[in-house]
Order: C-alpha cells, then structure tokens, then sequence
C-alpha cells in the first residue's frame, strides 16, 4: 500500500504538472514585466505587491494610493505573505521587486499543484485506491470555482486553501495536539496574508468542523480539545490580525457594514449550472431561460457532486435526520460527516441565509465583523471541495467491491469530471498581455523634462475610487494602468484608490479634489508640503471638454502629451489653482450682481430669465437642527421615507435642476436613495431612484454635500413626489437642507451682506 501511494504521489504531481504547464502558458511564458490582467482588480493586484517591495519603508503600510494615507498591506492587497517575504529578501537580492510579476504567477501555480496534491492526500486517508485518487485529484482540481480569480482576485485564487485545511483537520481528528493545532493556525494566518475573505472562509470552516465533531462525541474530553483548538486555530490569528490592522490604524471612520451582502450571493443556478458546459446553452434556449449571474453569484460543483450532494440531502432530510448524510463503515466516516455538516451549513450562509428570509435582514446589524464579507457567495468554495471529496470516495468505495459494475460506473464518472474540467478550464483564456510603458525607451521614467520628485501625487482623470463602500468613482479607461506603472517607474503615489473599506473621511477628501470647485480641498491640511500634484488625463476617456473634470484644467500646466491609440497627457497642478478657480467663481457672481442689469427679480431671487418660476425651501422651520445655510434644517430618521418635496415642477414639462444639501460624513449616508416618482391624469415618466453618493457636484469642508441631479418630468400637469431612504443602516438621522428646483437654463443670484449666492452655492464675499 505504502508503495501504491508514494507512486501515487509522484503521479499526481506529474499529471498536475503536465496540465499546468498547458493550461497556464501565460503564466510561464510571461516575462517579469507580462501580465495576465492588465486593466483592473488583477493589474491592481501585481503593482501592490511590487509597490509595497520596492518602495514601502513599513511591512504593515501600503503608501502607493490613496495619498497621503496610504492603507494597511491586509486590505490593500498586497498579499505580504509573499511582499513581506520579498521585503526581507531584497537586501540579499536587490533587484527582487523586478520579478513581483513572476513571484505573483508562482504562488498562484504551486498552490494550485498543491490542492491536487492535498485532495490525493484526503482520498488516501478516505480508503481511496491511488491510481483512482490521482485520476479524481486532477479533475477536481481543474474544476475548481477559484481558478476563475486566477485572472483577477489573485489572493482569491490559492485553490490549496480548503484543502489543506481539510487534510490539517484530519490529521488533528487524529492527534488534537499542539503540533496539529499550530499548523492550522499557521494555515489560517498564511492564506489570510494572501486574501483576507480567506480568513473568514477557513476560520468559519473550523469553527463548525470542530463544533459539529463535538456533538458527535459530546463528552469532556473532546470538549476541552475542541476550545483549546479553537483558541489557537482561529481565536489566536483573530486576536493577532484585530491588533495589527486595528491598533495601528489612524482611520477610525470606516463602513461597518459594506453594501452587496445582499448582491453578491449564491444562486442555484451557479451551484448547479455552468456557462462553460455545453448543455448550460441547450437548456437556456429549450427548457428554461437561465438568469445570468455575476462571479459572485457563482460556485459550480459539477455533475457527479451536484447529484451526490442532492441524493444524501434528500436523504438526510427525509430520513427526519435520524441518520448521518454519509453513510460508511469507514473509520473516518464521523470526520466525514462533520467536513459534510460544516460544509453544508456554510453553503446555505452563501445564499444568504438566514438574513434573505423576509423579515430577518435587519439581524445582519447584528453580526459584527461577518459583515465586513459582503461577497458571501464565495464560502460556497468550502462545500464544492467536500462535496466532490465525498461524491468520489462514496463511487469508490459503493462499487470496488462489485466487479462487473465498477468500471461501467468509474470510467464515465471520471469521463464527465474531466470533460467538465476541460470545458471550465478553456472557459478562461489566460493570455500575457503587454503593457506600452515596458517597451525600452518608452516608460514614464525615460519622459524628458519631468522630476518626479518636483510632485506629491499623481491625480488621475477620470479619477476612481473604489473601496469605500460610499462613493464608487469605477475606473474607466487606461487611467488605473497608467498611474500605477507610473508609480511603479518613479515611486509617484496616487490619490486615487482600489483598495478596501477605506475610511470615509478620507475618502471625500479625494472626492473633494475633482467635484465642482466650492472650497479650498480639505486634503491639503494632511499634505506634507506645498508641491503640485501631477494629473495624468486619459484623453481618450476624459477629453477637455468634458464637463466633469473641465475645471481642472484651469490653471494646470501641460507638461507631456502622447499621442496615438492611447493618448495620454501630464498636466501640473498647482494647489493653490485650486483657490483661485474658487476665487474667479465667486468674483464672477459678484461682478455680475454688481454690473448686469438684465437680471430679473423674483422674490429673494434674482433670475436669468423674466418671470421664472422654481422651488426654494430654505428648511428653516426647526431652528434647533443643524442644517447646512440659515437657521435651520430638516431632520429625521434615516430609515424612514423623508419627503422632501411633493408638488408640480414649476417650469412645466421642461427639464428641472434639482439640487439640496445633505450631510454626508457619516457611514451609510451617502448610501441613501433619492427617488421621484411622477402620479396624476397623465402619463407620468419613469421612476427615477439614485444614490446620492452618485450625485454629489460639490463638497464643503463640514461634511455637507450637494446633491444635484437633472430631471425630465413626464407631464406639465402631474404632481411630483421627491423623497429620501437609506434601505442598508439600521439606524441614524438624515440632515437635508436647502431645496431648488429650477428650469434647466435659468440661474437664481442672492446677495447677503457677508455672502453672495448662486444656484444654491453660497461663497464668502472678500474680506470676511
């Protein structure tokens, strides 16, 4: 037997060798400067990691976006379980961070090499013949849902993490000792250091292997062994990552309860159904159109799992519960049957359970750091390795035994799994992709006349922001690639960000940098010094005339331009640009209050057009709320549908302004929904339903926002309801303020003594 299995051993690392070496070219072939993903979260994933190894001077901080505040290395992404080890290896070899590209592709493939290796190592503990065990390692391997965030979510893509903690919980079932226990606590704290949902999925795996093989043995003894390996498998690593990544981070404002849980859920079809098979498409046009799903939504188990995982489920709830799902004389059956139980739990947590059921979504309030893993679908991984581990072994131990039937059962068993692997492994082309700024002579670094240093930050247009969980400014074009080859070249950091659960604060600073300009930028205050930022505009995404970002050009310097199929320019930006395109906007309003004789008067208006006619609600009835200008405010429950306006637009038919202030420093706030809907004779336009984090046009420096938004009612005659609600928090207070709404083309000017105003931007006058 002994011989069988090293035999065994070495087979299915050849045979898993073999079909890397074919499968995974683009990550052999590419250079140290190739890359399998060029554009978004999988580019973002490469240039942390070299960041963080060439030019990072802490191991716990990532510098390289979101300047000046960086972010912890954890949820920045940059995996220090492989850019922290490169960090300590850079003084014996220099030039490590060159090769961060092929360290990435290299950690992907060996643990990928790996799971095949682990999952012959289970099938052998389950009783499993070796060539058998090889042949069903491989499939399963190849058919794994993680090797779809090989070419994106890297950290998401060590398909050994389930794995190895499965065979680890074996080998404790056996021994619970310390060795045991310490080397599922090294493997919790290894893969968390790769991807942090990783932490979650394994920590959840064994907090419920060990409780369930508790109740199967439920006496003191087992009792006692199951804390003490609670304690130093998963209590332990959360004690060391809550007091590294909390303790020493300045951001204390990030969202506690990041939007998607609801979103980024499985669905049946994903467990069940697979775009790559080719009867997914006969069943989609004959039987039954199939939902299409995102990534999230998705874990595929295969048919031969998919039917075993349904027979012993009906089985096991029919039969009232009164016997185990797995069913086997084997020795290992109550670590079978636990490695069932957990799985199973977590599978029907990755539907969402038991938050989806009507009624029980306000309990996710109360679930604490769980909520942190909006993306629950992927603890379904946990159950496709169990699953098909169970399906296999039951094969092979329900018919070794049966001479005539065992082949007729084995060979088209193992005929399906590897004709699902195939098509699911050439369902993803990874290919090398080049990137312009590697060809020699041409990276940013060689720009004649450009000192990087002279900058603090590079700015980029269109600018993005991800990671918050408030504001989603998504990248667009070349931008995110060009910043950060850019940074990787010269060491230039950017204020823009892909990164997770940024704080909030900080996060509308950015933002404050290219909204409308209102007020001096807030950010500057936490600059270092008074060096201009240098803004890389992505030409073919967001030219000059772009209304967004045209003001940012006022007062920005061109510095190079490159022209061609991605055409790209650096502008210098000087900082205070920024106060003199505040300074002429104010002037402008004050000169023409001051000179222009057409303004009509209406009210406490002064208009563009005579007899205009427009809603101003200065929400000053309650002085005793805080509002934004005035007196007064509008305050109410945040989880309460607060009407803001209910009425017939004033300019008829025609497209209206509509524009209020809100305070939006706050988690969730931002997250709140503005919706108008239109109800009388007439047919009224569509539902209009918007987060106002999408509709900020300018920030102040006190945490109130403009919310404005260009509306085409359907009908002159209907009546027009605008209400806020924010359907995530489970509590807090909406402060609104200051309503217009105004025919499109027509401008309304005040003045106060202290003040002048227009279209419901107020500035200082001179001198106060």
């Amino acid at each position: 037997m002994k011989n069988g299995f090293f035999a065994g051993l070495i087979g299915v690392v050849l045979v898993m060798s073999i079909l890397i070496g074919f499968q995974f070219k683009a990550f052999w072939s590419s250079g140290p400067d190739r890359v399998v993903e060029a554009w978004a979260d999988g580019f973002k994933a490469y240039q942390t990691v070299l960041y963080h190894i060439r030019y990072d001077s802490s191991y716990s901080h990532y510098r390289g976006m979101n300047y000046p505040y960086g972010e912890h290395v954890v949820p920045a992404d940059c995996q220090p379980a492989l850019s922290n080890v490169a960090r300590l290896l850079a003084p014996v070899f220099p030039g490590i961070s060159d090769y961060s590209f092929p360290l990435v592709h290299f950690s992907l493939l060996l643990t990928f090499l790996l799971c095949g290796v682990l999952i012959y190592l289970i099938l052998h503990k389950w009783g499993v013949a070796p060539w058998y065990a090889v042949a069903a390692s491989a499939g399963i391997t190849f058919l794994n849902p993680q090797m779809e965030r090989m070419g994106g979510h890297f950290g998401l893509g060590h398909a050994a993490a389930v794995p190895l903690t499965l065979y680890l919980l074996l080998l404790w079932d056996e021994k619970p000792g310390l060795r045991n226990n310490a080397a599922l606590a090294a493997v919790v704290v290894l893969f968390s250091l790769l991807h942090f949902y990783l932490f979650a999925l394994l920590g959840f795996f064994i907090v419920l292997y060990l409780l369930f093989r508790y109740l199967q043995q439920p006496d003191k003894n087992r009792l006692i062994q199951s804390v003490i390996a609670l304690s130093i498998q998963v209590l332990l690593p959360f004690a060391v990552f809550y007091f590294w990544m909390n303790f020493q981070d300045p951001a204390g404002d990030r969202s506690v309860s990041p939007g998607g849980f609801f979103k980024f859920k499985l669905h049946w079809e994903g467990l069940l159904l697979s775009e790559a098979q080719p009867w997914y498409a006969w069943i989609d046009r004959q039987v039954s159109t199939i939902r299409r799903l995102n990534i999230e939504n998705k874990s595929y188990l295969g048919i031969i799992a998919g039917i075993f995982a349904l027979f012993v489920t009906v089985r096991w709830i029919t039969g009232l519960f009164r016997k185990p799902p797995i069913r086997t004389p084997l020795p290992s059956a109550p670590a079978m049957n636990a490695a069932f139980y957990a799985s199973f739990v977590i599978l029907l947590f990755s539907f969402g359970l038991p938050f989806i059921i009507k009624g029980l979504e306000p309990l996710l309030a109360f679930t604490g750091p769980i909520r942190q893993f909006r993306s629950v679908g992927r603890f379904a991984w946990v159950f496709y390795y169990v699953a098909n581990l169970l399906a296999f072994t039951a094969l092979f131990h329900h018919f070794k035994s049966k001479t005539t039937w065992r082949w007729l059962v084995w060979v088209p068993a193992f005929a399906l799994l590897g004709y699902e692997a195939a098509n699911h492994t050439r369902s993803f082309h990874f290919q090398r992709f080049p990137i312009e700024e590697y060809t020699a002579g041409k990276g940013f670094d060689a720009i004649a006349g450009i000192t990087y240093a002279n900058y603090q930050a590079s700015l980029p247009v269109p600018y993005f922001t991800v990671g918050s969980e408030i504001f989603g400014y998504d990248q667009q074009g070349q931008v995110l690639q060009k910043v950060l080859v850019l940074s990787e070249q010269t060491g230039l950091p950017t204020t823009g960000a892909m990164l997770t659960r940024t704080s909030l604060s900080q996060t509308l600073k950015q933002v404050q940098l290219v909204t409308e300009p209102y007020r001096e930028p807030a950010i500057f205050k936490d600059y270092p010094d008074n060096r201009p930022l240098l803004m890389v505009w992505d030409e073919r995404f967001a030219p000059p005339a772009e209304t967004r970002y045209r003001h940012l050009l006022d007062g920005a310097g061109l510095r190079f331009r490159r022209e061609g199929f991605e055409p790209l320019a650096f502008y210098e930006l000087p900082l205070d640009s920024y106060r003199r395109r505040i300074d002429q906007r104010r002037d402008s309003i004050l000169h023409l209050l001051n000179t222009d004789t057409t303004l009509h008067t209406s009210g406490l208006m002064r208009a563009t057009v005579a007899d205009s006619r427009f809603v101003y609600d200065p929400m000053d009835s309650d002085p005793g709320v805080q509002g934004y200008f005035g007196v007064g405010g509008k305050q109410s429950d945040l989880t309460e549908k607060t009407f803001i306006f209910t009425g017939q637009m004033p300019g008829g038919a025609t497209r209206h302004m509509v524009s209020f202030w809100m305070f939006v420093n706050k988690d969730f706030l931002p997250r709140t929904e503005l919706e108008i809907v239109e109800y009388g004779p007439e047919p009224g336009g569509p539902r209009v339903a918007r987060l106002v984090s999408n509709l900020i046009t300018a920030i102040d420096n006190n945490g109130w926002a403009l919310i404005e938004l260009d509306h085409q009612p359907g009908s002159a005659g209907n009546t027009v309801s605008m209400s806020l609600k924010n359907y995530e928090a489970g509590r807090g207070t909406l402060l609104v303020d200051e309503l217009l709404i105004r025919p499109v083309g027509v401008d309304l000017y005040r003045e106060g003594p202290e003040w002048v105003w227009r279209n419901n931007r107020w500035y200082e006058k001179p001198g106060q």
